[in-house]
């Protein structure tokens, strides 16, 4: 290859290094939470000390009593409807000692209180629905 085609390929990198750069500066400044996302709270979010936390055998219930207290303590807001500007779908099985054990549905919604977590399920199908209505940068 030729010294010239090395340099202009060196070149071409270091324009897409720079300008990618500038292009995930510009998003994050675009994309800022447009209200406070509350701060997590190393002490009150270990494990066995949130509210309402099953550890008993399964099946597990959707526990929405301690939903609101559970999703400020671990710094998730409490969303008044579903979110439209960012819906993601992930899949999660869970096995206990080899034996699929099914997702509840309804986990983190409270339909009677009227909100709901950004991370929730509808169905026992195991798909985790992941909404914001605003648009955020998570890296």
């Amino acid at each position: 290859m030729a010294k010239t085609t090395k340099l202009f390929l060196i070149f071409i990198g270091i324009c897409i290094l720079i300008g990618g750069y500038f292009l995930e500066d510009s998003l994050v400044k675009k994309y800022k939470p447009i209200f406070p996302l509350p701060t997590p709270t190393p002490e009150n979010t270990r494990v066995g000390q949130l509210p309402g936390l099953q550890t008993e055998k399964i099946p597990w219930i959707p526990e929405i009593n301690h939903l609101k207290e559970r999703l400020n303590l671990i710094g998730l807001p409490v969303l008044t409807v579903e979110g439209t500007v960012l819906h993601t779908h992930q899949h999660l099985d869970i096995y206990i000692n080899g034996k699929q054990t099914e997702i509840p549905g309804g986990i983190g919604i409270n339909e009677v209180a009227g909100f709901v977590s950004p991370i929730h399920t509808h169905d026992t199908t195991g798909i985790i629905h992941v909404e914001s209505p605003i648009s955020v940068h998570l890296l």
